[in-house]
Protein backbone atom coordinates (compact mmCIF):
# COMPACT_ATOMS: atom_id res chain seq x y z
CA UNK A 1 0.00 0.00 0.00
CA UNK A 2 1.68 3.23 -1.12
CA UNK A 3 2.07 6.39 0.89
CA UNK A 4 -0.25 8.55 -1.27
CA UNK A 5 -3.08 6.04 -0.81
CA UNK A 6 -2.60 6.19 2.99
CA UNK A 7 -2.77 9.98 2.85
CA UNK A 8 -6.01 9.76 0.84
CA UNK A 9 -7.58 7.37 3.40
CA UNK A 10 -6.45 9.65 6.22
CA UNK A 11 -8.03 12.62 4.42
CA UNK A 12 -11.37 10.81 4.05
CA UNK A 13 -11.31 9.81 7.72
CA UNK A 14 -10.66 13.43 8.73
CA UNK A 15 -13.61 14.58 6.60
CA UNK A 16 -15.81 11.95 8.25
CA UNK A 17 -14.87 13.06 11.76
CA UNK A 18 -15.34 16.74 10.81
CA UNK A 19 -18.82 16.11 9.41
CA UNK A 20 -19.89 14.28 12.57
CA UNK A 21 -18.46 16.96 14.80
CA UNK A 22 -19.55 20.12 13.05
CA UNK A 23 -22.62 19.18 11.02
CA UNK A 24 -23.59 20.85 7.75
CA UNK A 25 -24.63 24.36 6.86
CA UNK A 26 -28.32 25.12 6.58
CA UNK A 27 -28.19 24.86 2.77
CA UNK A 28 -27.48 21.12 3.16
CA UNK A 29 -30.26 20.44 5.66
CA UNK A 30 -33.16 18.46 4.20
CA UNK A 31 -35.76 20.98 3.05
CA UNK A 32 -39.51 20.45 2.70
CA UNK A 33 -41.13 23.09 0.51
CA UNK A 34 -44.68 24.09 1.49
CA UNK A 35 -46.73 26.03 -1.06
CA UNK A 36 -49.36 27.79 1.02
CA UNK A 37 -52.18 29.91 -0.40
CA UNK A 38 -54.53 31.06 2.39
CA UNK A 39 -57.26 31.77 -0.20
CA UNK A 40 -57.69 28.02 -0.72
CA UNK A 41 -58.01 27.09 2.96
CA UNK A 42 -60.98 24.93 3.90
CA UNK A 43 -63.44 25.39 6.74
CA UNK A 44 -66.03 22.93 8.07
CA UNK A 45 -67.10 22.00 11.60
CA UNK A 46 -64.95 20.79 14.48
CA UNK A 47 -66.08 17.15 14.13
CA UNK A 48 -64.58 17.15 10.59
CA UNK A 49 -61.10 17.83 12.00
CA UNK A 50 -60.94 16.75 15.63
CA UNK A 51 -61.59 13.37 17.23
CA UNK A 52 -62.04 14.97 20.64
CA UNK A 53 -62.09 18.36 22.35
CA UNK A 54 -61.57 18.73 26.09
CA UNK A 55 -61.90 21.99 28.03
CA UNK A 56 -59.61 22.32 31.08
CA UNK A 57 -60.50 25.32 33.29
CA UNK A 58 -57.50 26.73 35.14
CA UNK A 59 -58.28 27.09 38.83
CA UNK A 60 -59.09 30.67 39.82
CA UNK A 61 -58.04 31.72 43.32
CA UNK A 62 -56.60 34.94 44.71
CA UNK A 63 -53.07 33.56 44.32
CA UNK A 64 -53.57 31.93 40.92
CA UNK A 65 -55.38 34.73 39.07
CA UNK A 66 -53.51 36.01 36.03
CA UNK A 67 -54.14 38.04 32.88
CA UNK A 68 -52.79 36.43 29.71
CA UNK A 69 -51.10 33.15 28.80
CA UNK A 70 -47.77 33.71 27.07
CA UNK A 71 -45.14 31.13 26.06
CA UNK A 72 -47.26 28.13 27.06
CA UNK A 73 -45.12 25.01 27.49
CA UNK A 74 -46.28 21.51 28.34
CA UNK A 75 -44.81 18.42 29.96
CA UNK A 76 -46.34 15.13 31.00
CA UNK A 77 -47.95 16.55 34.14
CA UNK A 78 -47.90 20.36 33.82
CA UNK A 79 -48.94 23.49 31.96
CA UNK A 80 -46.36 26.26 32.47
CA UNK A 81 -46.60 29.80 31.09
CA UNK A 82 -45.66 33.42 31.64
CA UNK A 83 -48.15 36.16 32.50
CA UNK A 84 -46.95 39.59 31.42
CA UNK A 85 -49.41 41.39 33.71
CA UNK A 86 -48.11 39.89 36.95
CA UNK A 87 -44.58 39.36 35.55
CA UNK A 88 -44.62 35.79 36.82
CA UNK A 89 -44.40 32.18 35.73
CA UNK A 90 -47.47 30.07 36.56
CA UNK A 91 -47.63 26.29 36.92
CA UNK A 92 -50.88 24.29 36.74
CA UNK A 93 -51.25 20.53 36.56
CA UNK A 94 -52.94 18.82 33.61
CA UNK A 95 -56.26 18.78 35.49
CA UNK A 96 -56.15 22.59 35.78
CA UNK A 97 -55.22 22.74 39.49
CA UNK A 98 -52.93 25.58 40.54
CA UNK A 99 -49.45 24.40 41.58
CA UNK A 100 -47.21 27.47 41.93
CA UNK A 101 -46.47 31.06 40.97
CA UNK A 102 -42.84 32.06 40.44
CA UNK A 103 -42.22 35.80 40.81
CA UNK A 104 -38.58 35.97 41.86
CA UNK A 105 -35.33 34.00 41.92
CA UNK A 106 -32.17 34.56 44.00
CA UNK A 107 -30.54 38.00 43.53
CA UNK A 108 -32.69 38.85 40.52
CA UNK A 109 -32.47 42.48 39.41
CA UNK A 110 -36.06 43.81 39.76
CA UNK A 111 -35.98 45.72 36.47
CA UNK A 112 -35.39 42.46 34.57
CA UNK A 113 -38.64 40.70 35.58
CA UNK A 114 -39.69 40.93 31.94
CA UNK A 115 -37.21 38.10 31.34
CA UNK A 116 -39.62 35.60 32.89
CA UNK A 117 -40.96 35.12 29.37
CA UNK A 118 -37.65 33.45 28.47
CA UNK A 119 -38.11 30.40 30.72
CA UNK A 120 -37.76 26.90 29.27
CA UNK A 121 -39.61 23.84 30.58
CA UNK A 122 -37.51 20.69 30.28
CA UNK A 123 -40.00 17.95 29.23
CA UNK A 124 -37.57 15.20 30.30
CA UNK A 125 -37.39 16.13 34.00
CA UNK A 126 -40.24 18.69 34.16
CA UNK A 127 -38.04 21.37 35.73
CA UNK A 128 -38.16 25.02 34.73
CA UNK A 129 -34.96 26.70 33.54
CA UNK A 130 -34.88 30.47 33.72
CA UNK A 131 -32.00 32.64 32.37
CA UNK A 132 -31.67 35.99 34.13
CA UNK A 133 -29.31 38.75 35.25
CA UNK A 134 -28.12 37.96 38.78
CA UNK A 135 -26.69 40.67 41.03
CA UNK A 136 -23.10 40.23 42.19
CA UNK A 137 -22.37 41.19 45.80
CA UNK A 138 -25.38 43.52 45.93
CA UNK A 139 -23.77 45.81 43.36
CA UNK A 140 -25.27 46.98 40.07
CA UNK A 141 -22.95 44.62 38.23
CA UNK A 142 -24.48 41.31 37.20
CA UNK A 143 -23.89 38.11 35.31
CA UNK A 144 -26.07 35.69 33.37
CA UNK A 145 -27.29 32.80 35.50
CA UNK A 146 -29.70 29.92 35.00
CA UNK A 147 -32.14 29.19 37.83
CA UNK A 148 -33.36 25.59 37.93
CA UNK A 149 -36.85 25.63 39.47
CA UNK A 150 -39.04 22.74 40.56
CA UNK A 151 -42.71 22.80 39.45
CA UNK A 152 -43.65 23.57 43.08
CA UNK A 153 -41.79 26.89 42.73
CA UNK A 154 -38.70 26.10 44.84
CA UNK A 155 -35.32 26.98 43.32
CA UNK A 156 -33.20 23.84 43.20
CA UNK A 157 -29.98 25.37 41.90
CA UNK A 158 -28.51 28.49 40.27
CA UNK A 159 -25.84 27.98 37.63
CA UNK A 160 -23.57 30.84 36.52
CA UNK A 161 -22.59 30.77 32.86
CA UNK A 162 -18.86 31.18 32.38
CA UNK A 163 -17.74 34.21 30.37
CA UNK A 164 -16.79 32.25 27.25
CA UNK A 165 -20.13 30.48 27.05
CA UNK A 166 -22.09 33.62 27.91
CA UNK A 167 -20.41 35.45 25.04
CA UNK A 168 -21.02 32.81 22.36
CA UNK A 169 -24.58 31.57 22.99
CA UNK A 170 -27.97 33.23 22.83
CA UNK A 171 -28.75 32.43 26.46
CA UNK A 172 -32.50 33.07 26.10
CA UNK A 173 -32.99 30.75 23.11
CA UNK A 174 -32.48 27.07 23.85
CA UNK A 175 -34.29 23.74 24.13
CA UNK A 176 -33.53 20.37 25.66
CA UNK A 177 -32.73 17.11 23.92
CA UNK A 178 -32.39 15.20 27.21
CA UNK A 179 -32.40 15.98 30.93
CA UNK A 180 -28.94 17.56 30.87
CA UNK A 181 -28.23 18.61 27.27
CA UNK A 182 -29.58 21.66 25.46
CA UNK A 183 -29.35 23.05 21.94
CA UNK A 184 -28.57 26.80 22.00
CA UNK A 185 -28.79 29.31 19.22
CA UNK A 186 -25.41 31.02 18.96
CA UNK A 187 -24.54 34.69 19.29
CA UNK A 188 -23.24 35.21 15.76
CA UNK A 189 -22.08 38.79 16.39
CA UNK A 190 -19.17 37.20 18.24
CA UNK A 191 -16.57 36.81 15.49
CA UNK A 192 -15.27 33.60 17.10
CA UNK A 193 -18.63 31.88 16.49
CA UNK A 194 -18.88 30.04 13.16
CA UNK A 195 -21.99 27.90 13.65
CA UNK A 196 -25.70 28.58 14.02
CA UNK A 197 -26.16 26.21 16.98
CA UNK A 198 -24.21 24.68 19.86
CA UNK A 199 -25.01 21.58 21.87
CA UNK A 200 -24.21 22.31 25.53
CA UNK A 201 -23.93 19.83 28.41
CA UNK A 202 -25.03 20.93 31.90
CA UNK A 203 -24.73 24.60 30.84
CA UNK A 204 -20.95 24.20 31.05
CA UNK A 205 -19.47 22.36 28.10
CA UNK A 206 -20.01 22.79 24.35
CA UNK A 207 -20.13 19.19 23.09
CA UNK A 208 -21.08 19.80 19.46
CA UNK A 209 -21.18 22.59 16.89
CA UNK A 210 -24.08 22.41 14.45
CA UNK A 211 -24.62 23.94 10.98
CA UNK A 212 -21.72 26.20 9.91
CA UNK A 213 -22.71 29.82 9.28
CA UNK A 214 -22.85 30.33 5.53
CA UNK A 215 -20.82 33.01 3.79
CA UNK A 216 -23.78 33.39 1.41
CA UNK A 217 -26.25 34.10 4.23
CA UNK A 218 -27.85 37.49 3.39
CA UNK A 219 -28.74 38.13 7.04
CA UNK A 220 -26.29 40.35 8.90
CA UNK A 221 -24.95 40.48 12.45
CA UNK A 222 -27.57 39.55 15.06
CA UNK A 223 -30.10 38.90 12.27
CA UNK A 224 -28.29 35.62 11.57
CA UNK A 225 -29.35 34.37 14.99
CA UNK A 226 -32.19 31.88 15.23
CA UNK A 227 -34.81 32.22 17.96
CA UNK A 228 -37.13 29.59 19.42
CA UNK A 229 -40.45 29.88 17.62
CA UNK A 230 -41.94 27.03 19.64
CA UNK A 231 -40.97 24.01 21.70
CA UNK A 232 -43.06 20.88 21.70
CA UNK A 233 -42.36 17.59 23.46
CA UNK A 234 -39.67 16.22 21.15
CA UNK A 235 -39.40 19.02 18.59
CA UNK A 236 -38.16 22.60 18.51
CA UNK A 237 -38.91 25.14 15.76
CA UNK A 238 -36.35 27.90 15.10
CA UNK A 239 -36.98 31.13 13.18
CA UNK A 240 -35.53 34.49 12.14
CA UNK A 241 -37.24 37.83 11.44
CA UNK A 242 -38.64 38.16 7.88
CA UNK A 243 -37.40 34.65 6.99
CA UNK A 244 -39.83 32.11 5.51
CA UNK A 245 -37.39 29.25 6.20
CA UNK A 246 -37.99 27.56 9.56
CA UNK A 247 -35.69 24.96 11.09
CA UNK A 248 -36.98 21.98 13.04
CA UNK A 249 -34.72 20.14 15.45
CA UNK A 250 -35.50 16.72 16.87
CA UNK A 251 -32.79 15.67 19.26
CA UNK A 252 -29.64 16.86 17.52
CA UNK A 253 -31.01 16.39 13.99
CA UNK A 254 -32.22 19.33 11.90
CA UNK A 255 -34.58 19.68 8.96
CA UNK A 256 -36.09 22.71 7.27
CA UNK A 257 -39.53 23.92 6.20
CA UNK A 258 -39.57 26.51 3.42
CA UNK A 259 -42.89 28.35 3.13
CA UNK A 260 -43.72 29.63 -0.34
CA UNK A 261 -46.62 32.10 -0.53
CA UNK A 262 -48.27 33.86 -3.49
CA UNK A 263 -46.15 36.82 -4.60
CA UNK A 264 -48.81 39.33 -3.59
CA UNK A 265 -48.52 38.12 0.04
CA UNK A 266 -44.74 37.77 0.18
CA UNK A 267 -42.17 40.21 1.52
CA UNK A 268 -39.70 41.59 -0.99
CA UNK A 269 -36.53 39.51 -0.56
CA UNK A 270 -34.50 42.72 -0.98
CA UNK A 271 -35.09 43.33 2.73
CA UNK A 272 -32.61 40.52 3.47
CA UNK A 273 -29.88 42.47 1.71
CA UNK A 274 -30.69 45.86 3.24
CA UNK A 275 -27.77 46.06 5.64
CA UNK A 276 -28.89 49.33 7.22
CA UNK A 277 -32.32 47.91 8.03
CA UNK A 278 -31.16 44.48 9.20
CA UNK A 279 -28.64 46.11 11.55
CA UNK A 280 -31.22 48.47 13.02
CA UNK A 281 -33.91 46.75 15.09
CA UNK A 282 -36.13 49.85 15.14
CA UNK A 283 -36.03 50.27 11.36
CA UNK A 284 -36.88 46.61 10.87
CA UNK A 285 -39.73 46.79 13.39
CA UNK A 286 -41.23 49.81 11.60
CA UNK A 287 -40.90 48.07 8.23
CA UNK A 288 -42.75 45.00 9.51
CA UNK A 289 -45.44 47.13 11.16
CA UNK A 290 -46.45 48.83 7.89
CA UNK A 291 -46.57 45.64 5.82
CA UNK A 292 -50.30 45.16 6.45
CA UNK A 293 -50.88 43.27 3.18
CA UNK A 294 -47.82 40.97 3.45
CA UNK A 295 -47.09 37.90 5.54
CA UNK A 296 -44.43 39.20 7.90
CA UNK A 297 -44.04 36.12 10.09
CA UNK A 298 -45.24 32.59 10.68
CA UNK A 299 -45.99 32.41 14.38
CA UNK A 300 -46.73 29.50 16.72
CA UNK A 301 -45.49 26.97 14.17
CA UNK A 302 -46.07 23.53 15.68
CA UNK A 303 -45.64 19.98 14.40
CA UNK A 304 -47.95 17.17 15.47
CA UNK A 305 -47.24 13.82 13.83
CA UNK A 306 -47.79 14.54 10.12
CA UNK A 307 -49.47 17.92 10.51
CA UNK A 308 -48.45 21.54 11.08
CA UNK A 309 -50.37 24.35 12.74
CA UNK A 310 -49.32 27.97 12.40
CA UNK A 311 -50.48 31.59 12.46
CA UNK A 312 -49.79 33.89 9.52
CA UNK A 313 -49.20 37.42 10.78
CA UNK A 314 -49.58 40.47 8.55
CA UNK A 315 -47.83 43.52 9.90
CA UNK A 316 -47.95 43.09 13.67
CA UNK A 317 -51.43 41.63 13.98
CA UNK A 318 -53.37 38.42 13.57
CA UNK A 319 -56.78 36.95 14.45
CA UNK A 320 -58.27 33.47 14.58
CA UNK A 321 -58.83 33.78 10.82
CA UNK A 322 -55.05 33.69 10.41
CA UNK A 323 -54.65 30.31 12.20
CA UNK A 324 -54.10 27.35 9.88
CA UNK A 325 -53.74 23.58 9.99
CA UNK A 326 -51.81 21.84 7.21
CA UNK A 327 -51.61 18.14 6.40
CA UNK A 328 -48.05 17.35 5.31
CA UNK A 329 -49.13 14.22 3.41
CA UNK A 330 -52.42 15.42 1.92
CA UNK A 331 -51.47 19.06 1.33
CA UNK A 332 -54.88 20.03 2.76
CA UNK A 333 -55.03 23.48 4.36
CA UNK A 334 -57.69 24.37 6.96
CA UNK A 335 -58.35 27.86 8.32
CA UNK A 336 -59.34 27.26 11.93
CA UNK A 337 -60.92 30.71 12.13
CA UNK A 338 -63.72 29.59 9.79
CA UNK A 339 -64.16 26.12 11.30
CA UNK A 340 -67.45 26.21 13.21
CA UNK A 341 -68.19 24.69 16.63
CA UNK A 342 -70.91 22.02 16.66
CA UNK A 343 -72.75 19.79 19.12
CA UNK A 344 -69.63 17.69 19.77
CA UNK A 345 -68.00 20.58 21.66
CA UNK A 346 -71.16 22.22 22.98
CA UNK A 347 -70.97 24.99 20.34
CA UNK A 348 -68.15 26.59 22.32
CA UNK A 349 -65.15 28.44 20.81
CA UNK A 350 -62.06 26.23 20.63
CA UNK A 351 -59.35 28.81 19.80
CA UNK A 352 -58.81 32.50 20.44
CA UNK A 353 -55.99 33.97 18.36
CA UNK A 354 -53.63 31.00 17.98
CA UNK A 355 -52.77 27.39 18.74
CA UNK A 356 -50.36 27.74 21.64
CA UNK A 357 -48.69 24.35 22.08
CA UNK A 358 -48.63 20.71 21.04
CA UNK A 359 -47.44 17.33 22.17
CA UNK A 360 -47.40 13.96 20.41
CA UNK A 361 -51.15 13.48 20.91
CA UNK A 362 -52.82 16.89 21.13
CA UNK A 363 -52.71 20.55 20.20
CA UNK A 364 -53.61 23.17 22.81
CA UNK A 365 -55.23 26.59 22.75
CA UNK A 366 -56.38 29.04 25.43
CA UNK A 367 -59.84 30.62 25.39
CA UNK A 368 -60.87 33.51 27.70
CA UNK A 369 -63.64 32.80 30.19
CA UNK A 370 -65.79 35.67 28.88
CA UNK A 371 -65.78 34.14 25.36
CA UNK A 372 -67.08 30.83 26.73
CA UNK A 373 -69.86 32.48 28.76
CA UNK A 374 -70.85 34.55 25.73
CA UNK A 375 -71.05 31.44 23.53
CA UNK A 376 -73.11 29.62 26.17
CA UNK A 377 -75.65 32.45 26.19
CA UNK A 378 -75.79 32.76 22.41
CA UNK A 379 -76.35 29.02 21.81
CA UNK A 380 -78.79 28.29 24.64
CA UNK A 381 -81.57 27.61 22.10
CA UNK A 382 -79.52 24.69 20.70
CA UNK A 383 -79.55 23.00 24.12
CA UNK A 384 -75.82 22.23 24.18
CA UNK A 385 -74.53 19.37 26.30
CA UNK A 386 -71.39 19.99 28.39
CA UNK A 387 -69.18 17.53 30.23
CA UNK A 388 -69.00 17.58 34.03
CA UNK A 389 -65.97 19.88 34.19
CA UNK A 390 -67.60 22.55 32.01
CA UNK A 391 -70.94 22.26 33.82
CA UNK A 392 -69.09 23.02 37.05
CA UNK A 393 -67.18 25.84 35.35
CA UNK A 394 -70.36 27.58 34.22
CA UNK A 395 -71.96 27.02 37.63
CA UNK A 396 -69.10 28.35 39.78
CA UNK A 397 -66.97 30.69 37.66
CA UNK A 398 -67.51 34.09 36.05
CA UNK A 399 -66.49 35.97 32.93
CA UNK A 400 -63.48 37.28 34.89
CA UNK A 401 -62.16 33.82 35.78
CA UNK A 402 -58.89 32.47 34.43
CA UNK A 403 -58.74 31.33 30.79
CA UNK A 404 -59.53 27.72 29.86
CA UNK A 405 -57.02 25.42 28.14
CA UNK A 406 -58.55 23.56 25.19
CA UNK A 407 -57.02 20.17 24.37
CA UNK A 408 -57.72 19.08 20.77
CA UNK A 409 -57.02 15.67 19.28
CA UNK A 410 -56.65 15.71 15.51
CA UNK A 411 -58.13 13.08 13.25
CA UNK A 412 -55.43 10.77 11.88
CA UNK A 413 -56.12 11.65 8.24
CA UNK A 414 -56.83 15.27 7.34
Amino acid sequence: MNFSYLLFISFLFTLSISAKTYGQGTDHIKTTKLRINPDYARGGVVSDIFDSIRYIPLETTKESTFGLISNLQISTHYFVFNDINTKSIFVFNKQGKFVSKISTVPQMMPETKFMFSDFVLNPFNEKIYFPYYRKIDNRRSSKISIAIINPTGSVQEVIDLDTTLEKSINYSSFSFIDSNTAIFSTESRDTSVHHYFYEVKNFKQITRKIAPILSTDPFVDYSKNYQNASRTMGYTIWQRNTDYDYLLSEGGDFSKYRFIFPKRLSLDSAVYFDTAMMKNGQLLARYIEVMHDKITSIDHLLKMDNNLSFTLAKGNSNTSHDVFLYGLSSGTLFCLGIVQPDATNGYLPFIDTDISEADKDYIYAAVPAYALFEAKENTAAKHPVYDGQMRQFFATETRKSNPVIVQLKLKKRL
